[in-house]
């Protein structure tokens, strides 16, 4: 599978308890710039690109998922599939301009507007080009070893890779409203050759189509160390030939500031898949370019460096867990400030001598002139922002135990009041046990922890 559940309870449970590849990239690039975005949570202001880097994955998936025609060869299979490349581009521009309107913080209010449906439809275009590269293969290997049973109409994965028509898993599904009243239903399906015939090109589209992450998934799809202390989400994995290889998607080009951390991500994906499917190695570990439609390949670890990588993982994660704690001197002395140079660094390049002088490098000038953020409601500051609340109403509704978002398992119910519904739920296991005991009764509870979950109170 390359989805799994959290651990049950627990500080590992918790998301910042365990390792994730992207705060080991960070860490390894500079422990500063790590700790103070992935714990202070001291982040700088956001760029288009990092907008599309989720909306343009997304856009190649939903590419991905189609169903092609029976058609006769490869030149008429890359047509049908470019031919649906600009509809994509428009509707991944459309999400990205939704998202960028509701950032708080911009590089500046009018970044997006740099941003054209042209070069989205490039960089799409450029993955499904990459795709199509597999499904060459596919076809050159008659299919693979699951055209037979595909064929069939069986499933040969126990976590199928999304496509339309298909219902798509869902790693809690017990917490997806009326999930089993929901229709997946698309206005096309895979067509297959009888038994014994030569592999067709839309054929070995379907048979090539990777796993990756579903975009009709809103829960996590990761994978859990076993142990609980590591988890990674993976973009895409690659299994048409019986072997498994891995893919990270990135937007840009192999040149770009961050790209040396590739190796390191794929390496920790490779790790994890290998403590989470008894020992299996991955045969291959990529990165798919969508600018510049390259893929770069690397050495996947052998299974007896995996011993290594554990202990090696294992000392990072300690060596997080056991950071400065407490009050937190910011800036920095100038001693102790990172040069600034290392991709991704903001404020851990920001220093200030005991004299005053700060030092801030050429790059990250804008901070001497931080902007005023102007407030707007859900947001407030800080000091305003109530830590507990005391709210009264009708107590109705009672579930659980069910898995909260951590997986862990607490009671739940709802608080009526007026016409407003309040989700009601444990913070934590065991929280408070009597809650099933005052239903259909009015209430008060005091000192509950106020939150706000897909826009609704809880």
């Amino acid at each position: 599978m390359p989805v799994g559940l959290p651990p049950k309870g627990g500080p590992m449970g918790r998301t910042r308890g365990r390792l994730s590849a992207s705060a080991l990239t960070t860490y390894l690039r500079c422990p500063r710039q790590w700790l103070l975005g992935y714990q202070v949570g001291l982040q700088g202001p956001v760029r288009p690109s990092q907008i599309l880097g989720v909306v343009l994955e997304e856009g190649l998936c939903d590419l991905l998922m189609m169903h092609p025609p029976s058609t006769a060869s490869f030149a008429d299979l890359e047509t049908w599939a470019l031919d649906r490349v600009g509809d994509a581009a428009t509707s991944v521009m459309q999400a990205g301009r939704e998202a960028w309107d509701e950032v708080l913080w911009k590089t500046s209010e009018d970044a997006w507007d740099h941003v054209h449906v042209s070069s989205l439809e490039q960089r799409l275009r450029g993955g499904v080009q990459l795709f199509l590269e597999e499904v060459r293969a596919c076809h050159a290997a008659g299919g693979g070893p699951y055209l037979e049973a595909r064929r069939n109409g069986e499933q040969p994965f126990a976590v199928p890779e999304p496509c339309l028509g298909c219902a798509p898993v869902f790693p809690l599904p017990e917490k997806v409203r009326d999930v089993e009243l929901r229709s997946w239903q698309a206005p096309s399906t895979a067509e297959w050759s009888p038994a014994g015939a030569p592999v067709s090109w839309n054929e070995a589209w379907e048979c090539a189509r990777p796993w990756f992450k579903d975009p009709r998934v809103h829960q996590p799809q990761r994978l859990y160390h076993p142990d609980g202390w590591a988890s990674g989400e993976l973009d895409l994995v690659l299994r048409w030939d019986g072997n498994v290889r891995i893919v990270d998607i990135k937007s840009g080009t192999p040149g770009s500031a961050f790209s040396s951390s590739l190796e390191h991500q794929l390496r920790f994906y490779a790790w994890l898949w290998h403590a989470t499917h008894d020992g299996e190695t991955v045969s291959g570990m990529e990165g798919w370019y969508l600018e510049s439609s390259e893929r770069v390949a690397y050495a996947p670890p052998s299974s007896d460096a995996m011993e290594g990588l554990t202990e090696t993982y294992l000392s990072h994660h300690r060596a997080m867990q056991n950071h400065e704690r407490g009050v937190m001197a910011f800036p920095a002395s100038t001693e102790t400030a990172c040069s600034g140079d290392v991709a991704g660094c903001q404020w851990c390049g920001v220093g200030r001598s005991a004299e005053g002088h700060w030092t801030v490098p050429e790059h990250l000038a804008w901070i001497k002139d931080l902007p005023s953020v102007s407030m707007r409601s859900p947001y407030a500051p800080l000091g305003e922002v109530q830590g507990r609340v005391a709210v009264s109403g009708r107590l109705t509704g009672a579930w659980g135990p069910m898995p909260n978002h951590f997986a862990e398992p607490v009671l739940g119910a709802v608080l009526v009041v007026g016409d407003q519904h309040i989700t009601v739920e444990e913070s934590e296991p065991g929280a408070f046990p009597s809650l099933h005991d005052s239903l259909e009764r009015e209430v008060v509870l005091f000192d509950a922890l106020p939150g706000v979950w897909r826009d609704q109170a809880r």
